[in-house]
């Protein structure tokens, strides 16, 4: 009985995952603006990053390319995905050249949830080049902003 329940509730899991798959799969194909293309293909590269590290994976380089020539937010968004992709992925290079490509940002007009983001993303980096000054500091701001 156990292991009927347990395969109904695995399948009814794997609909719901691919109904809101194909649902941003939708939304991303029939957007004719290119900023709110970008935007969806941002929304569905995060819905990949917990459902399909590979599919995350395939969207990083469309997402930077067609995020240059678009607005500080777009760009900002851009690397932010492709540097959480990158630490999910353990590509811990490509992780810290994006965690940096981040902090000028910090000088722009953010949210405090943007902000939140790139301090949590320093403190990371600091920690990583083992100054723990930095990175304490950093963790510290993603606190209070959080």
């Amino acid at each position: 009985m156990f292991l009927i329940l347990l395969i109904v509730c695995f399948n009814v899991q794997l609909k719901a995952q691919s109904s809101e798959e194909k649902h941003l799969v939708e939304l991303a194909r029939k957007e004719t603006n290119s900023s709110k293309k970008l935007l969806r293909l941002i929304a569905l590269g995060e819905y990949y990053q917990q459902h399909n590290i590979h599919l995350a994976d395939s969207l990083k380089e469309v997402i930077s390319n067609q995020s240059k020539g678009k607005s500080d937010f777009h760009k900002f968004k851009a690397i932010l995905y492709v540097a959480e992709v990158s630490k999910i992925q353990g590509n811990q290079q490509a992780y810290l050249d994006n965690v940096i490509a981040l902090k000028p940002y910090l000088e722009k007009n953010l949210t405090n949830n943007q902000k939140f983001k790139i301090h949590y993303h320093l403190g990371s980096y600091y920690s990583y080049l083992i100054d723990f000054g930095l990175a304490q500091e950093n963790l510290d701001v993603a606190l209070q902003l959080a």
